[in-house]
């Protein structure tokens, strides 16, 4: 079957999935992990059961299975292959120490442990070997890996971060590669040792010798048969890729951590790259999302016969991902490959094309010139276009055959030579034309690849440009509407402020008065006390005055009890003397008393001036008290001393009644004796002066309690704000706003402080 299928020119056919599971590591039997795998029976060997889903593969290989058993369903298939013409591609893919490099490498030189690679490598060249003599070999090899994003040459340490181009065929390759000639399995080994060396590795949790790249190993094969010169050329290309890795799993963490990004990142991309290719609907690959993917065009969906291979871990612990490369294997299995033999062709080849030409066109003239004379063609004799192409090739071949049956009786003859110079030269200039158109169809291929992505391109931008306008006017509107609502809440707040600021200057005011009442009260305190020494002062004198008068007049009344006549002109001298210190006495009580008046009515009519005059008035106060007892004083020394200088004969004279009206006239004025009522009525005026201070009391709590809600309002409001507008003016407001309450929250602070400096003042 293998054979048939080389004979064509072309082959058509799926991507084949192989799905290889590993025995339990010796740390997943240390942690008591179970195999959750079923695996294949007699019945559905190819079929493999992870709970309740099922996956079908080419093939299926037990933990059992031995290197020389994989080799043998991989990668022998991809070898004839490549020796009759056809690229292929192997690579393996599944998480970090599922058992990829020991399947692809194993241990070289061992013939039971060594992987697919050096089986491959030594199943070529026993091939080429056994070949007839007639075929010319040319091997070479390149070795490379792609490490965070960039290319190394693994047999050139100085070329780094090389660059991917195409061919004049859209075929990728890479630009500057080394390539080395092999002659032998040992030369090759020595190469992969050597490039070995030179890749990154790096230590984790779940593998001492963790691959941190993706390495591509390809060996190029051409082949030329020496009689037919026919000349067969193909590449094999090699792949193992860096697991995926769960962090959490591996414990990676600075650079390791970045490899893991990376990598990550393209698994993805060639992730998406299968998704693509297994959607019939997408028109899109997204081959250039990644240095990976763009390598691997050729092998998917393209001109190569590929094998994936699916290195899976049997343990529960790992039945995430475990999942992930069987859904991977699930999709890529649906992609076809179309592989074509990549053969050179001789001059006798295109002579054979060109006469197989000439005579098509002519079968369409014919055909042509019919359908415009108005015959009827039936379909029976018109020209099938693939059939002439598939007669043509095979043609092309079988006459190659014969031809070359007997090669010196073909150019014995000088008209063949001629003939065969003439169609060398035809063909030559058909060969230049068909390079021209094809690489004018390449261009044409690549305008129209650039169209169609620049349509997707311009279709997402409009798409992305009517939501990005979309979102532009609802910005707008609620811009609009914050700006809205800053103008209220700016508007609130000069209000608030103009209101604080009033309400301020109102409890300045008021504490002012307050204080002042508090002043007067005080003084007046001090002043009614200074007024009650002063009564009790005065109420001693005149008891004293009037016990010192009652005794003299019961010892004149005593000693001269007869005695009524004689004495009118002294006791009228006496009587008028006591007349004008009676008259100056009542003129004192009179002027403290207009004093008194006169203070309460000051106290009434302005309290502040009463505190201004206070000093004065106790001055004056004391010196009238002064001036008071001095004159009482000399009114009672100048009575005795007038009572003593009267002779008998005038003390006789005296009658009881005119004593009585001395004493009469001798006490106090009826005015001072009301006192009592004036400091009663000032001990009234007093409480309502508390009282007035008691309100004001009431009404500063009331401000000061204004003031705490105000500034718990400004607090939640400013709060809001800072939470709908956080721009770069949010720090500067914040500043402001918290100077702003804490100026709020210190106004008893500033009020004493004002307070203080009035005091300061008034003193």
């Amino acid at each position: 079957m293998p054979n048939e299928k080389n004979k064509s020119l072309f082959a058509e056919g799926n991507i084949k999935v192989i799905c290889r599971f590993r025995p339990l590591s010796d740390d997943e039997i240390e942690d008591g992990a179970e195999s959750i795998i079923k695996l294949p029976n007699e019945a559905e060997e190819n079929c493999i059961s992870i709970g309740a889903k099922s996956y079908s593969f080419d093939k299926v290989l037990h933990s059992d299975a031995t290197q020389d058993r994989l080799y043998t369903v991989a990668a022998e298939p991809l070898v004839s292959d490549l020796l009759d013409g056809y690229n292929g591609t192997l690579f393996a893919y599944g998480q970090t120490s599922s058992g990829k490099t020991y399947s692809m490498e194993g241990i070289i030189g061992d013939t039971v442990e060594q992987g697919i690679i050096p089986r491959a490598v030594n199943e070529i060249f026993n091939r080429i070997r056994s070949k007839a003599m007639e075929f010319e070999f040319l091997v070479k090899v390149s070795y490379f890996e792609i490490y965070m994003e960039k290319i190394h040459d693994l047999l050139d340490a100085s070329k780094v971060n090389l660059q991917i181009h195409e061919s004049r065929t859209r075929k990728p390759y890479v630009k500057d590669i080394s390539e080395r000639y092999v002659s032998s399995p040992e030369d090759v080994f020595d190469i992969i040792e050597e490039g070995r060396l030179n890749r990154h590795v790096s230590v984790t949790n779940m593998n001492k010798y963790s691959s941190r790249s993706h390495s591509v190993f390809s060996i190029r094969v051409n082949q030329k048969n020496l009689i037919h010169q026919r000349q067969l050329s193909g590449t094999l290309y090699f792949l193992d890729l860096a697991g995926s890795e769960k962090v959490s799993k591996t414990g990676a963490n600075g650079v390791v951590l970045n490899e893991a990004k990376i990598i990550n990142k393209s698994l993805s991309a060639l992730g998406n790259v299968i998704s693509a290719l297994s959607d019939s609907k997408k028109t899109h690959i997204p081959y250039r999302d990644s240095k990976l993917t763009r390598i691997l065009q050729e092998s998917l969906g393209g001109n190569a016969r590929t094998t994936v291979l699916l290195c899976c871990s049997p343990a529960d612990t790992s039945e995430s991902e475990t999942k992930s490369t069987l859904e991977f294997g699930r999709r890529a299995k649906n992609i076809k490959n179309v592989a074509f033999i990549d053969e050179r062709c001789s001059a006798e080849k295109w002579k054979i094309l060109y006469e197989r030409q000439v005579w098509q066109m002519r079968q369409l003239e014919n055909e042509l010139i019919r359908w415009r004379n108005g015959e009827l063609v039936r379909p029976s004799e018109q020209v099938n276009f693939a059939d002439s192409m598939y007669s043509s090739s095979s043609d092309i071949k079988n006459t190659l055959v014969d031809n070359c049956i007997s090669p010196i009786s073909f150019h014995s003859s000088a008209t063949n030579m001629t003939y065969l110079k003439e169609s060398d030269e035809t063909l030559q200039r058909t060969y230049d034309k068909s390079e021209q158109i094809f690489e004018l169809n390449s261009d044409i291929d690549n305008l129209k690849q650039q169209f169609i992505e620049k349509e997707d391109t311009i279709s997402d931008l409009e798409a992305e440009n009517n939501g990005l306008k979309q979102e532009l006017e609802s910005a707008k509107k609620e811009v609009k509407t914050l700006i809205n609502a800053v103008e209220r809440l700016a508007r609130d707040y000069d209000e608030k402020c103009a209101e604080l600021f009033t309400k301020e200057e109102d409890i300045k005011d008021l504490s002012e008065k307050l204080k002042f009442a508090q002043n007067t009260q005080n003084d007046c305190l001090l002043k009614m006390e200074n007024l009650n020494n002063i009564k009790d002062d005065i109420n001693e004198m005149m008891n004293h005055f009037s016990t010192g008068l009652m005794e003299i007049t019961q010892s004149l009344s005593a000693e001269y009890p007869s005695s009524d006549s004689g004495t009118k002109s002294t006791v009228s001298l006496t009587e008028i003397a006591n007349m004008e210190n009676a008259m100056n006495l009542n003129e004192k009580f009179a002027l403290l008393d207009n004093k008194d008046e006169f203070s309460l009515k000051a106290l009434d009519d302005n309290l502040r001036k009463i505190a201004l005059d206070e000093q004065n008035d106790m001055h004056e106060q004391s010196l009238d008290m002064k001036t008071m007892k001095e004159m009482l004083t000399t009114i009672g020394t100048e009575a005795k001393q007038k009572i003593r200088n009267l002779s008998m004969n005038d003390m006789n004279s005296v009658g009881t009644n005119d004593i009585s009206e001395v004493c009469q006239e001798l006490r106090p004025p009826r005015k001072f004796l009301n006192l009592d009522k004036e400091v009663a009525n000032e001990l009234d005026r007093l409480r309502q002066v508390i009282a007035f201070n008691q309100r004001l009391d009431r009404i500063r709590q009331g401000i000061i309690q204004l003031e705490s809600h105000l500034t718990n309002e400004l607090g939640i409001f400013y709060l809001n704000m800072r939470n709908v507008f956080n721009t770069t003016d949010a720090s500067r407001e914040t500043k402001s706003e918290t100077f702003y309450i804490e100026k709020l929250e210190q106004p008893e602070p500033i009020m004493k402080s004002a307070d203080n400096q009035n005091i300061a003042h008034e003193r």
